[in-house]
């Protein structure tokens, strides 16, 4: 069995490494059902996101990924300016019709948006805290043994 495929065997057990999973196998329910729905209309679904995030929160932000799921496509989405973010987006789908649901059915999970503004937030206003936060784990990732982050670390 080559490397590749052993890393492909790791991914489909759940059992690969977190620093070299890239994203491989994953699914959302139903995903494969509204799969041909969303291929077919990605540039649409990106646009509607991007205007929900500008509408609702007045934020520019870049698709980082469109994943289909039951009924609808989730819109992973980033900003990176003024705040940076990780946030997701859901459009609906009209799986009657195989098509997109009419607008404006965008939306997102409660709180969740906002939850990620606030941890942007933080990690702007304590910038220097979370660089020394960063460079421990960057240092103590490779070490094999166990650590108690003190107080002093966070």
């Amino acid at each position: 069995m080559g490397n590749s495929d052993e890393k492909e065997k790791k991914a489909d057990d759940g059992t690969t490494p977190v620093a070299e999973y890239k994203g491989q196998g994953f699914r959302l329910v139903d995903g494969d059902k509204s799969k041909p729905i969303v291929e077919k209309n990605e540039a649409e679904i990106k646009k509607r996101a991007i205007a929900y995030m500008k509408d609702t929160y007045k934020t520019d932000v870049k698709v980082n990924n469109v994943v289909p799921a039951r009924d609808a496509a989730v819109v992973m989405v980033e900003a990176e300016e003024p705040i940076e973010f990780h946030t997701s987006v859901i459009v609906g789908l009209d799986m009657q019709k195989k098509e997109l649901d009419s607008l404006p059915n965008v939306w997102s999970e409660d709180g969740l948006v906002e939850s990620a503004i606030t941890s942007g937030l933080y990690v702007k206003a304590y910038k220097d805290e979370f660089e020394q936060l960063d460079t421990f784990t960057k240092k103590s990732r490779n070490k094999k043994t166990s650590y108690r982050i003190y107080e002093r670390y966070i």
